[in-house]
C-alpha cells in the first residue's frame, strides 16, 4: 500500500504496540518508541513520514519536543497530537496537522494516517 514510515511515540506500551500493528497491516512501516529521548535518538539514524506524538511522555513533554521536530524533520513530514488532555494543546493546536483525543479508535487512528499520506503525496482527489 504505502511505503510511508510512520513513528509512534507513546509511553503506554500496549496503546503503542496495538497502533504499530494497526499500521504495520495496513502496509505502513511503523515503529513505537516509549519516550521523547528514544524518537531523538531515532530520528539521529532515520526520518519519518509521520510522528504520533504523545503529549505527555515520562522524560518530557510533547510541546518541547514538538518545536524541536517542526525545526528539524522536513516539512512534508506530519506530526499528529494525541492526548489525553485537550487543555496540552489548545494554545498550539493550529500547528500540529491534526490532534487526535484519547481515546483514540484503530480505525480511526488508521482513517486519518491514510489521508495524511494520501495529501502528503499528492494522491488525494
Amino acid at each position: 500500500m504505502s511505503n510511508s514510515v510512520i513513528v509512534i511515540v507513546e509511553d503506554d506500551i500496549a496503546l503503542a504496540s496495538a497502533y504499530r500493528l494497526s499500521l504495520q497491516n495496513a502496509g505502513y512501516e511503523a515503529h513505537a518508541l516509549y519516550s521523547a529521548q528514544a524518537l531523538l535518538e531515532w530520528l539521529e539514524q532515520f526520518s519519518a513520514d509521520v510522528i504520533l506524538l504523545d503529549m505527555n511522555l515520562p522524560d518530557g513533554q510533547g510541546l518541547d519536543l514538538f518545536a524541536y521536530l517542526r525545526s528539524s524533520l522536513p516539512a512534508t513530514a506530519r506530526i499528529i497530537a494525541i492526548t489525553g488532555n485537550p487543555r496540552s494543546v489548545e494554545t498550539h493546536e493550529e500547528e500540529f496537522d491534526l490532534v487526535l483525543l484519547k481515546p483514540v479508535s484503530l480505525r480511526q487512528l488508521l482513517e486519518l494516517v491514510n489521508r495524511l499520506c494520501e495529501y502528503q503525496l499528492g494522491t488525494h482527489l
